[in-house]
């Protein structure tokens, strides 16, 4: 496999063979290795060691015996339910077992500057329906931005980052907030780019993107990549996961039963599918 991944890509390398994971380590340390070869496993993050790429992967399926199509129209379910209920559930499987893939390591620059500036001030709008909604007797936060956060809060691994949220009634406190350096960031925010212009601000892809793709694309099954590549670009990470807690909030907003869709469809191992009226248009 590394032979095939070398030649793919015009690299040639001196193999090195070590017998272990802890000689592996030690010759990185020392300087006699540049990188190495290896399973994700969860002894190189407690090492602090982070990938710098994948020179292969493979898949896991359930095998099935085809007497018995019954079981997999019960694991389909499950799967579905899963995906539904809880969108970190592969997340959480990767980073308890192959935990190097989810941790990248910040710089010296990021670590001091998180250090001295201590949590990351989000602003929100307090009752923006569906992104994010402050129960005023309660104080407890609904909507995408609670996903958001869990996200981000443990994307690092052990490197843990810590939010402090502060609610808005409008768009133009948050923006006088931002400049005021009240706050850090603003979730969420205008799409147009001559608004991301005019205040100077940079602005990131966010859920709304999805619904575009899907009712330009009503009827098609839509791989992961291929939405993936249609909102981030060719250059995004493989790991569809934030794909999957997006399109599970989508389904907050336009399903009656999230957990029994009528309007966006999860082809399991594929990607999305989002229904067509009698006419062709997008219901």
């Amino acid at each position: 496999m590394l032979n095939e991944w070398e030649l793919k890509n015009g690299l040639k390398t001196i193999h090195i063979n070590i017998k272990s994971k802890e000689e592996a380590l030690a010759k990185l340390e020392n300087g006699e290795i540049d990188c190495f070869i290896s399973l994700e496993e969860p002894f190189w993050a407690d090492k602090d060691v982070s990938i710098i790429t994948r020179i292969g992967k493979s898949n896991i399926y359930f095998a099935i015996n085809k007497d018995h199509p019954e079981i997999k129209k019960e694991l389909d379910l499950v799967m579905h339910q899963l995906e539904e209920e809880r969108p970190f559930y592969l997340s959480d499987l990767y980073r308890q077992y192959f935990s190097s893939d989810y941790t990248p390591v910040l710089s010296s620059e990021e670590k001091s500057w998180l250090e001295e500036h201590g949590a990351i001030r989000m602003g929100f709008l307090a009752n923006d329906v569906g992104a994010s909604v402050m129960d005023p007797s309660s104080g407890t936060l609904t909507g995408a931005i609670t996903d958001y956060v869990q996200y981000a809060v443990e994307c690092l691994g052990k490197q843990e980052l810590t939010f402090t949220l502060m609610g808005y009634n409008s768009y133009e406190e948050e923006i006088e907030a931002l400049k005021a350096g009240e706050i850090d960031m603003i979730f969420h925010f205008y799409q147009h780019p001559n608004v991301m212009e005019k205040y100077h601000f940079a602005c990131t892809n966010t859920t709304w993107t999805y619904n575009l793709v899907a009712a330009e694309n009503s009827g098609r099954v839509l791989t992961y990549s291929y939405i993936m590549n249609a909102i981030w670009g060719p250059y995004m990470d493989n790991n569809n996961q934030i794909l999957r807690v997006n399109m599970a909030n989508i389904r907050r907003k336009l399903e009656q039963n999230p957990a029994q869709p009528q309007y966006v469809f999860t082809e399991i191992g594929v990607g999305y599918r989002m229904r067509e009226n009698e006419n062709g248009g997008t219901v």
